[in-house]
């Protein structure tokens, strides 16, 4: 008897599968038709912003200006990107890192999901760091003014 059960449920497997993926598809279709997806570029441009860095070491190279960001997101997404100003994040990390050259990868973050970063630029950033160096001197002032 559960021998005869089973068999019919093996024999009715791929029908229930492809009846759950015919339900997937739908289910997504639905979904980007009332909300669909754009890919466009960021419309502000985003600063570098440096983190983790040793307070014993100094940036010595130039950081470039902004990083350009394609990135696709539903419609709904990108209003609420653009009107609430959403903060959008290009971030390089230079914890651990000892004095030298080297090259440090960007990361992009968004504070909205669901959003898909499809491209940036530059996609990593080559930084110097020099270690600090600090000196006492006597400083002996002179007053030149005539009372």
């Amino acid at each position: 008897m559960i021998l005869q059960r089973l068999r019919g449920f093996v024999r009715q497997l791929p029908t229930l599968l492809f009846a759950f993926a015919l339900a997937v598809i739908i289910w997504a279709i639905a979904v980007n038709s009332s909300d669909p997806s754009l890919q466009k570029a960021y419309p502000s441009t985003v600063a570098v912003e440096v983190m983790g860095q040793s307070p014993d070491l100094v940036l010595t190279s130039t950081l470039p200006g902004s990083v350009s960001i394609t990135m696709r997101a539903p419609t709904s997404i990108w209003t609420a990107m653009i009107d609430e100003k959403v903060p959008v994040r290009a971030t390089i990390d230079l914890s651990g890192l000892d004095a030298g050259p080297h090259t440090v990868p960007v990361q992009i973050e968004v504070g909205i999901k669901p959003v898909e970063i499809v491209s940036y630029n530059p996609r990593s950033v080559d930084v110097t760091l020099e270690p600090l160096i600090s000196n006492e001197f006597d400083i002996n002032v002179v007053n030149n003014t005539n009372p």
